[in-house]
């Protein structure tokens, strides 16, 4: 039976217990990464991999992936089949007969009204009559059919070989996906936790015989996106700077981490809640000499404020921050910032400077005032 846990997946590779049917998703690609060559080296011998290791990525032929999967490995014991990112598990697509439709975080439309099962969905959209008819001619993954051909394999499916599904997002779903929990091991990779992040970029720094002081590594960690790989990009930057220096510190991240536009507006209101008007001018000139659509930045203020309020109003609910974090889904380190920002505000306040927001945006789209007027208007009032 398989399981949808990290914990499991660790235990048994570290046990050299390796599985015939593996899917791994989720948006810590470093992590991810990581334990797929874990799997990878544990399930193939090296000397084989030439001819028993193939690798399907972006839209593939299924009936080519079926074919493979069931033939034997040349010469070896085991064989290996990745499918990275064929969108095999994404998320179905509305139909004709679903009224509404709704978008998951990946942009992909999911019926809400009219057809909730996906794989009937499919049919409807796709004129599909039978249950796993496909078509003649070449088979792309991610059709209703497609999806079931590969389902079909997996109750029988052979020992000689490992099947390892990487994806960014998946649809719980879909019967191939609980096909796959049934016969095989899924595991998530999510955004890590605090601690976890903390612990981890300390233990790259020691690797290098380096250290990162405090005030340094909350500074990287609450600017980065809370992903290993970027923390990891920006990490590297910093050991190559200090040279000699046994210690990062906060100086150095400031001269030398890249921060995105995002986090450049999430400077820039923390510097407005702090009162400091001429700071903030200040960063959001450094912002329009970047060239920033003004009206990006206004959707980004936006957004940080729709979540001001969600957290104001869990606050006022008596939710913990860690709590508030979570059903947030907000980088931990930020979400600290945030509580103390949305603390300054009442709810009637922020949702004034929403409102500003989406009228300033309007304002520029029908060309009754200027890009910079509609920006400094904004930002007066918050």
């Amino acid at each position: 039976m398989g399981c949808l846990s990290l914990d499991i997946l660790k235990k048994e590779l570290k046990n050299n217990i390796v599985r015939n049917i593996y899917l791994l998703y989720g948006p810590e690609s470093y992590l991810l990464g990581y334990y797929a060559g874990e799997i990878k080296s544990k399930a193939i011998d090296a000397a084989a991999m030439q001819v028993n290791y193939t690798v399907f990525e972006d839209a593939s032929d299924v009936s080519e992936i079926v074919s493979c999967c069931m033939t034997a490995p040349f010469f070896a014991e085991k064989k290996m089949i990745v499918l990275k990112n064929t969108g095999i598990l994404k998320p179905a697509k509305s139909t004709s007969g679903a009224k509404t439709s709704s978008k998951d975080s990946s942009g992909a439309k999911t019926p809400t009204k009219g057809a909730t099962d996906p794989e009937a969905a499919e049919k409807v959209a796709t004129g599909s009559k039978a249950a796993g008819k496909v078509p003649s001619g070449k088979k792309k993954s991610g059709g209703v059919g497609e999806r079931e051909m590969l389902s079909d394999i997996l109750e029988g499916f052979p020992n000689s070989t490992c099947l390892l599904i990487i994806e960014e997002t998946v649809d719980k779903r879909l019967r191939l996906f609980k096909d796959i929990a049934k016969y095989g091991l899924v595991a998530e990779f999510q955004a890590q936790p605090p601690y976890f992040l903390d612990a981890w970029a300390r233990n790259t720094c020691a690797k290098e015989g380096k250290s990162i002081e405090g005030k340094a590594l909350n500074m990287l960690l609450q600017k980065s996106e809370p992903y290993m790989q970027d923390i990891k990009n920006e990490l590297n930057k910093l050991l190559l700077y200090i040279g000699d220096r046994a210690s990062i510190t906060a100086e150095d991240v400031g001269a030398v981490c890249t921060f995105s536009a995002k986090t450049r507006v999430f400077d820039l209101i923390n510097t407005l809640t702090e009162g400091n008007k001429l700071k903030a001018w200040r960063e959001l000139n450094d912002l329009l000499s970047l060239r920033e659509p003004v009206q990006f930045i206004i959707i980004m203020i936006s957004k940080h404020f729709i979540s001001l309020r969600q957290l104001k109003s869990l606050a006022l609910a008596k939710v913990s921050l860690s709590d508030a974090t979570a059903l947030a889904g907000l980088n931990p380190y930020a979400a600290k910032i945030m509580w103390r920002q949305c603390l300054k505000y009442d709810i009637s306040k922020l949702d004034e400077i929403v409102e500003i927001c989406h009228q300033q945006d309007n304002a520029i789209k029908t060309g009754e005032i200027s890009d910079e007027s509609a920006l400094d208007i904004l930002i007066a009032t918050i």
